[in-house]
């Protein structure tokens, strides 16, 4: 089984449950065993499924819209006139391909709701900042730092992980003062003898709440920003995230940082 179709299949698994030990997804679970990417890619996957149900689960969905959505979804999926109803009564043969019809469905359902849910977030002034601001609260060193509380899904970009980067515990850093950290940030040195040390720290914050993320989509891509006291640093976007790096020192150790990923992906 490939990723797309392995990914594909593991859509159906709802967050929180055991339905990845059902008989229908065992080459699913075995392409996961043997496959890093698709790991994470489902880790990903479960954490936004999870959050679409934590922010759902209590708002009521008028009858007749639930109805009229649920019908679409089931007869763009090729159910036809077949109700809701008798598609919940299937045989062990054909429970697979049709717990995914009723997902689409639930998922129609639920995305209806959470983009309503989502731009009454955004309505209600959840704070956002920019990058430079980022770059000027994002300390180097950050006294009584605590362990990141996994609040959104971060990954260490590629390219970070190679035999002369060390990486420090992740940490976290509140920057609204509510519940939760918006920035997770790592402490690194990167080391190729004595006269090749960089040290400085990265950092990462979900992009909906930067205002105007940076263009570059690499950091070896990103273009240098200088800041007071010395400071040099690059921003860049993947995903959902943006990247922030800083350091103290000259602008050519961060080139030199850059130049050492060059032609990594972020």
């Amino acid at each position: 089984m490939d990723c797309h179709k392995a990914l594909e299949f593991l859509d159906c698994i709802r967050p929180k449950s055991d339905d990845l030990e059902l008989p229908e997804f065992a080459e699913s679970r075995a392409h996961l065993d043997s496959c890093e990417s698709c790991r994470l890619e489902f880790a990903s996957r479960q954490e936004f499924d999870a959050a679409i149900a934590a922010v759902v689960q209590d708002v009521a969905v008028p009858d007749s819209l639930r109805a009229e959505l649920m019908s679409s979804a089931l007869v763009e999926s090729g159910e036809g006139e077949e109700s809701a109803e008798s598609t919940i009564v299937t045989t062990s043969a054909e429970r697979g391909p049709r717990r995914r019809t009723l997902f689409l469905a639930a998922a129609t359902v639920a995305c209806s709701v959470a983009i309503g849910m989502t731009l009454w977030f955004w309505d209600s002034g959840q704070e956002s900042f920019s990058v430079a601001d980022l770059l000027q609260r994002i300390d180097i060193q950050l006294d009584n730092a605590e362990a990141f509380d996994e609040s959104f899904v971060f990954q260490i970009p590629a390219g970070w992980s190679n035999n002369d980067l060390y990486l420090w515990p992740r940490q976290g850093q509140d920057l609204d003062g509510e519940s939760g950290h918006e920035v997770v940030r790592q402490d690194f040195a990167l080391e190729r003898g004595r006269l090749e040390h960089v040290s400085g720290i990265i950092a990462a914050i979900p992009a909906n709440r930067v205002d105007s993320p940076p263009s570059a989509s690499s950091f070896s891509s990103a273009t240098l920003r200088y800041l007071p006291d010395g400071f040099v640093a690059v921003a860049w976007s993947a995903g959902n995230v943006v990247y922030l790096v800083k350091i103290s020192g000259k602008p050519s150790d961060l080139e030199h940082l850059q130049r050492s990923f060059s032609g990594i992906a972020a």
